[in-house]
């Protein structure tokens, strides 16, 4: 999880909380200012919301109809969990879901639902929503027929081809990619057979331009070099993709004259012969252009196909070189590469930047964060140097401390957390808006699974409310099955306030499954005696398992 939020972390405290967890839009507040926990805005917009404060008893042995219904009017939590959830239910959900799509059908107002629907159709594992989503591409509603041509992307079969070209007659612009896609993945064989006649008119243009990246990857080298006499009728991008497709099957004319795209004084011409040899598996060809071009969109291709191929000598030489290139994106890819392979020389200026200002440890922290994850002992180096910088014994710092603990927050090493939990303990908050404790836990959470665990450990003997749910929430950065069942140890512990009960529920529901997390919160909801938190706690099993109207 630190990898998608990594470097926002590094720039601002809170980026995953902001992101994990769930919101719904809040009810009128309670007649009382609340104070303390109650007050935490983790928590309160839980207990302000009362828009169903009634018990809930509704039956969870079977789910599907409620779930169901959240494609109709759910909050967007509850539907994202609940397409998810029917999807995982396969066979058992399809006759409802299927119902719930013929219900929708005739009534164009109702083209959010059957795109809920549909969206749940693809998610369906072995293709058994395909037959909602070809029914889907029959519907008035544009928008409704772009989310099954979506779907039929990824499930399309050699029967529904005839029925794919039909469509192409009523496919407005926004449909021309996703029918493209629909239709190779339904028979790319019969696509390249019929290509020829596509381009002399039977197919929309802009359907046919995004089959070339395809064809560079078609295995057929016979079938396409069949295509060859097409190069006389096609131009543009639509024809450098045919080059390169032919040029991969083996064809040296075609690559010739994508080596001589790449000479081009037009800046754009080459930049497209650099993604057609890119994307057709002849990086090697870029190696002088990372050198030579001087046009920067052409060298980031390039930079970043040659990082692609295993490192012969010309390309750890051309990857050196550009680890000093001018521009600021094309250094860093060409170091983040380098030190990917382990090149001694790119590891050591990746550390040494992270001896210098904001802007050089954030490249370096760019560069060095997922080879840290698979070399623990680039991790342990990196960490060496930050814990240096911290403690001042590799010189005077050139950035804020706080930019050192996000950034040793980055390393995935259970003694990096160990270090912010230290810093923890004795270190103001960098951040006006939050406690140093929960400051640090935020950090805490981003060095992955070594942190979470200790942060659960803590929390089994924490006594202090707030603190506990500090430490709670951090443990929610993972949403996996670790995070999920702490959270059922959790709540099974008796060790929480009603407060933080209702907040640990929130959390297990959107992690889901239904089926499984359902039953147990119902249980509980039982036992809750709080006169604010029980009517939150059936507003919150409501919203997530209640029937909708």
């Amino acid at each position: 999880m630190r990898h998608a939020f990594g470097l926002f972390v590094l720039l601002g405290a809170g980026a995953f909380f902001a992101a994990s967890c769930s919101r719904e839009a809040p009810a009128p507040a309670l007649e009382s200012k609340p104070t303390g926990l109650a007050a935490d805005e983790r928590i309160a917009w839980l207990l302000a919301s009362r828009t169903h404060p009634e018990p809930f008893l509704s039956d969870t042995s079977d789910l599907i109809p409620a779930l169901i219904s959240k494609l109709a009017s759910g909050k967007s939590d509850a539907l994202g969990q609940a397409k998810v959830d029917l999807a995982a239910m396969g066979e058992r959900a399809l006759p409802a879901l299927r119902s719930f799509f013929d219900a929708c059908y005739s009534d164009e107002a109702l083209s959010a639902r059957m795109m809920n629907a549909l969206d749940t159709a693809t998610m369906m594992k072995d293709g058994i929503g395909r037959p909602l989503l070809v029914r889907g591409l029959d519907h008035p509603v544009g928008s409704v027929r772009l989310s099954a041509l979506r779907g039929l992307g990824k499930q399309a079969r050699p029967e529904d081809f005839d029925r794919l070209k039909i469509v192409a007659a009523v496919t407005g612009s926004e449909g021309h990619v996703q029918l493209a896609e629909a239709l190779w993945c339904a028979d790319k064989d019969r696509v390249v057979r019929e290509l020829a006649s596509w381009i002399n008119g039977s197919m929309p243009a802009q359907v046919i331009l995004p089959l070339g990246q395809n064809l560079e990857r078609y295995e057929d080298k016979a079938a396409l070099l069949a295509l060859k006499p097409l190069l006389d009728v096609v131009s543009t991008e639509f024809r450098a993709r045919l080059l390169g497709a032919l040029a991969h099957a083996g064809d040296e004319q075609c690559l010739d004259e994508l080596r001589l795209m790449l000479t081009d004084t037009v800046a754009p011409r080459r930049e497209l012969a650099a993604k057609v040899l890119h994307d057709g598996g002849m990086q090697h060809e870029l190696v002088k252009s990372l050198r030579e071009d001087g046009y920067i969109p052409v060298r980031l291709v390039a930079v970043q196909a040659l990082s692609e191929i295993p490192f012969e000598n010309d390309v750890r030489e051309a990857l050196e070189s550009a680890a000093g290139d001018p521009a600021e994106q094309v250094k860093a890819m060409a170091l983040a590469a380098l030190v990917k392979a382990g090149d001694a020389a790119g590891e050591n200026e990746a550390l040494a930047l992270l001896k210098g200002d904001r802007a050089d440890l954030e490249r370096a922290l760019i560069v060095l964060r997922d080879p840290m994850t698979e070399r623990k002992e680039l991790a342990e180096r990196v960490l060496a140097v930050l814990e240096g910088l911290r403690t001042g014994s590799i010189g005077p710092l050139r950035v804020e401390r706080s930019s050192i603990w996000r950034a040793i927050s980055q390393v995935p090493l259970e003694s990096a957390a160990r270090i912010l939990f230290d810093e923890m303990a004795h270190q103001p908050s960098p951040d006006k808006h939050f406690s140093a404790h929960r400051w640090f836990l935020m950090q805490i959470g981003n060095t992955g699974e070594a942190g979470w665990k200790l942060v659960r450990e803590a929390w089994k003997t924490e006594a202090d409310p707030e603190r506990r749910m500090d430490l709670l929430n951090t443990s929610c950065y993972d949403r996996g099955e670790d995070g999920r069942v702490f959270l059922e140890q959790a709540l099974d512990s008796a060790r929480m306030t009603p407060l933080e009960i209702l907040y640990a529920a929130q959390q297990l529901a959107s992690m889901g499954p239904a089926e499984r997390v359902a039953p147990r919160l119902k249980r509980l909801a039982l036992e809750i005696r709080d006169k604010d938190v029980r009517p939150a706690f059936n507003n919150l099993l409501w919203n997530w398992y209640g029937l909708e109207p």
